[in-house]
């Protein structure tokens, strides 16, 4: 994972996108922007058939890559507190993860952009 570490003292920006467990990855800014976009996508993904895995993975590359464009995707090592990038292939399972569940975190709608309607 050598490369992967951030410098020491280093921490995620306001458009990382942070990993983990609680609720400080669920209060992130970053992972606002994430939910947003996982969400304006979630029903075209659900249409999609079982057997229509390489439409599914074009969906959830083309979030990674939006992502991707300002943002970093990162975990932070729970035995040393340092942060890391994820993986790409760490980073696909998350999001079609994400695309599956009938999850959503409250704080994306308390943001004003909001216009979506996946609210349950």
């Amino acid at each position: 994972m050598g490369d992967l570490y951030l410098d020491v003292g280093e921490k995620p920006t306001l458009l990382d996108i942070v990993f983990g467990r609680g609720g400080g990855a669920n209060h992130h800014p970053g992972n606002r922007r994430y939910w947003e976009h996982v969400l304006s996508h979630r029903s075209e993904y659900k249409l999609l058939c079982d057997d229509d895995k390489a439409e599914k993975h074009r969906i959830a590359v083309s979030i990674m890559n939006y992502l991707a464009e300002t943002g970093r995707f990162l975990q932070k090592e729970t035995h040393t507190g340092r942060w890391y990038r994820l993986p790409t292939e760490t980073i696909i399972v998350k999001i079609k993860q994400a695309l599956r569940d009938e999850y959503v975190p409250n704080q994306v709608f308390q943001s004003e952009n909001w216009q979506g309607n996946a609210h349950p």
